[in-house]
């Protein structure tokens, strides 16, 4: 199934859209009877929906209550540190809502290692999808989890959550969540990613990116998709039963 794409004057455009489309994802989950999983991305972009979420209309007829959010990949790093996912999603939605507490899944940084991080987090996930296989969205697809929602951005190398080019975690076809290297540069290296299986069970797959330096990556991924998946992890994000989006600033599909 191709992406779906739509194109957006500016970020503030294109942050609302997708406050409107995560939100109305959410509510018709919900309303069928289901819990509401989705796993949320890091970085600026998705950073400014988060702020949208946290604010009227869309805090008011969003289900809080019936929704789990996760994290699509973290760096094992405090969650008061700035280069933590789930601190920046946390000051920017999640404590400025009425979500109950067990509704909050983020990484175990005090874990001893980030191995063990990743094997932590990924029986949280088991926990969660497992105990919840009756709800609507959440029965797991196949031997993996099935998210109703999951948020990712493009990196400047063609990464998506942690998933980097070349990395041996893109092979990964049994665990859900992984501990990554990330390549040097990259001023927090350790990290922990949902995997490509994962990410590729879910129900909707959601891409936000913006920015200029973003086109040349999101042209090839769109344009020439075979050739783009030997050098972008993003390209081999394709829902096996599920609708992939991408939600771009003008910018992004110079």
């Amino acid at each position: 199934m191709k992406p779906q794409v739509q194109v957006f004057e500016d970020v503030e455009e294109l942050s609302r859209a997708a406050a409107e489309f995560v939100t109305r994802r959410a509510v018709e989950v919900c309303r069928a009877g289901g819990a509401f999983r989705v796993a949320l991305s890091g970085g600026s972009t998705p950073k400014k929906l988060y702020q949208l979420l946290a604010g009227e209309p869309w805090r008011g007829s969003f289900p809080w209550e019936k929704s789990h959010f996760f994290l699509g990949d973290e760096r094992f790093v405090a969650q008061e540190h700035p280069e933590s996912n789930f601190g920046m999603a946390r000051q920017a939605l999640l404590d400025k809502v009425p979500l109950p507490a067990g509704n909050v899944h983020p990484l175990d940084s005090a874990a001893v290692s980030v191995e063990e991080a990743a094997r932590r987090y990924e029986e949280e996930l088991r926990k969660v999808f497992e105990r919840g296989g009756k709800d609507r969205g959440s029965k797991p697809a196949g031997d993996f989890p099935r998210f109703d929602l999951v948020l990712l951005g493009l990196g400047p190398d063609g990464h998506t959550a942690s998933l980097f080019p070349g990395n041996p975690v893109l092979e990964e076809r049994r665990r859900w969540a992984a501990a990554v290297e990330a390549p040097p540069g990259y001023p927090t290296r350790e990290r922990v990613s949902l995997t490509l299986p994962v990410i590729n069970a879910a129900a909707y797959v959601l891409f936000l990116a913006a920015g200029r330096e973003k086109s040349p990556i999101v042209k090839a991924i769109l344009e020439t998709p075979e050739k783009a998946r030997s050098l972008y992890p993003a390209a081999l994000v394709e829902p096996s039963a599920g609708e992939l989006f991408w939600f771009l600033d003008r910018q992004a599909r110079i």
